[in-house]
């Protein structure tokens, strides 16, 4: 059982039940989406996101397609301009681990990721710059220098916004909270 599973087991779920009565596992982190979005159509840098993407998460990556036509940047309706992953369960914590221990400590002169104040808001967004981060990436940094930063965005059944922060901060993850 990784970590950060076993913490929701053995701590999260007791500091829920005292805090706010809930005694079920729908406050858990439901899924985290990875997005890679080119403002172009250039296949290179596509594929070596896809690949990129597929390293990380271990897990197979598809295209986003363009929903209509730029004429201005030359993109049709339907060519690809980004790569997507959805991770659940168990992959979703390794890579919740991965960022919280091994991503975010390499990074120089890091600040915490604000967290805004919202109503219903159940989803937590934020970009990493620099996929360098990543040790599998480092390794073969020929290949990933020239990709683009991600978006990640963690999403959570509870409905509200004091729900999903007291989860981010019990799960350790470095979050400043912004009213």
């Amino acid at each position: 059982m990784h970590f950060l599973q076993n913490h929701y087991d053995q701590i999260i779920r007791y500091d829920l039940l005292n805090k706010y009565g809930k005694s079920n596992n729908f406050s858990q982190p439901v899924k985290i989406e990875i997005n890679y979005i080119n403002k172009s159509v250039n296949y290179k840098d596509l594929f070596t996101a896809m690949l990129a993407l597929q390293i990380v998460t271990n897990q197979r990556s598809f295209f986003t397609r363009s929903k209509n036509s730029l004429v201005t940047v030359k993109i049709k309706k339907g060519d690809p301009i980004g790569c997507k992953v959805t991770l659940r369960k168990k992959k979703m914590t390794v890579f919740m681990e991965t960022l919280i221990y091994r991503v975010f400590p390499k990074i120089k002169y890091f600040e915490n990721l604000k967290l805004k104040s919202s109503k219903q808001k159940s989803c937590f967004d934020f970009s990493l710059i620099k996929l360098l981060q990543f040790a599998e990436l480092e390794v073969n940094y020929r290949y990933f220098k020239n990709l683009k930063g991600i978006n990640v965005s963690i999403s959570f059944n509870s409905g509200s916004w004091e729900h999903v922060a007291f989860m981010l901060m019990s799960y350790k993850f470095p979050v400043e909270i912004v009213r």
